[in-house]
């Protein structure tokens, strides 16, 4: 994974953002349903920037599947130059394009299905990441569904724990004082071990890589083994920043061993797609609430 200075800088301003939120919030809200609405100090501290993984097509032939639905807004645009341009003496296993443009940029175990949006103080327009499910009615965040206009037929919003739509990052990156909240708050068995239950043999027994690694250990929910913390991934919709939020997995392998139609997504045009639900959201929601 490619982790730059532009991740870093941007994860902890986003996390000192949501801090200053934290602290400006009401313990109650009338309004913390609404997709525009003011949230709880509860809600707001249950949520932590979050990263997307993506790769650079190789073979010029091949292209990550548009999905249909939602006509993309093509007057936004990812930046691949925050994510995905290196120096010229990076050593890849693979030759990858050094300045790839941002049709070239594909995700997996994701894709426009899995997310909501809603408005936040400070930080505009957010993208919610699939995860936390079946929180406490106080602390669930409410966003606006990518299908909430029909765009999938009959479709329901899939579960959190989807792992086709999951996303998970491969890692983690947090704050001190977020340690502090997944260790004290969030995690009911604890961040750290020795763990608690609902942990089964202090945690050693056989849970996957994707549970430790920054996935469901974080943003999923508990299971009768182990401990889901429910935290609650998000992404600036704002183009430099949501590319700040991809993360290059260098190894450019997943397009070469993920054979299932379907799984690569561009993730370009994802990122359009998302202006184009905000846009009926803010239609369906005119009224900016702070």
């Amino acid at each position: 994974m490619l982790v730059t200075e532009d991740h870093v800088s941007n994860f902890l301003d986003m996390s000192r953002t949501l801090e200053k939120l934290a602290d400006e919030a009401p313990e109650t809200s009338d309004n913390s349903q609404s997709i525009r609405g003011q949230l709880t100090k509860t809600q707001i501290k249950r949520m932590i920037p979050g990263f997307i993984r993506v790769e650079v097509l190789i073979d010029h032939e091949q292209e990550g599947v548009t999905e249909t639905g939602i006509d993309p807004d093509q007057n936004v645009s990812l930046d691949p130059e925050f994510c995905c341009t290196v120096p010229d003496n990076f050593d890849f296993l693979t030759d990858p394009p050094k300045n790839p443009d941002p049709d070239r940029l594909m995700m997996w175990e994701s894709g426009i299905k899995a997310y909501g949006i809603r408005e936040l103080p400070r930080l505009g327009w957010v993208v919610l990441l699939t995860g936390p499910s079946r929180l406490n009615h106080k602390e669930e965040i409410t966003s606006y569904w990518t299908g909430e206009d029909g765009a999938f037929q009959d479709e329901k919003r899939p579960e959190g724990s989807n792992p086709r739509l999951f996303g998970q990052q491969g890692g983690y990156m947090v704050t001190k004082n977020q340690i502090g909240y997944l260790q004290n708050v969030a995690c009911k068995g604890g961040f750290f071990p020795p763990y608690n239950l609902p942990f089964v043999n202090d945690g050693l027994h056989m849970v996957n890589v994707e549970f430790w690694s920054g996935g469901f250990q974080h943003f999923g929910r508990s299971s009768a083994l182990a401990q889901g913390c429910n935290m609650q991934r998000i992404m600036s919709m704002d183009s430099a920043k949501f590319s700040k939020q991809l993360l290059y997995h260098t190894a450019n392998n997943k397009q070469k061993t993920i054979r299932q139609a379907g799984r690569l997504v561009n993730a370009n045009h994802v990122f359009q797609q998302l202006h184009t639900v905000q846009k009926n959201a803010i239609e369906k929601n005119p009224i900016k609430l702070f």
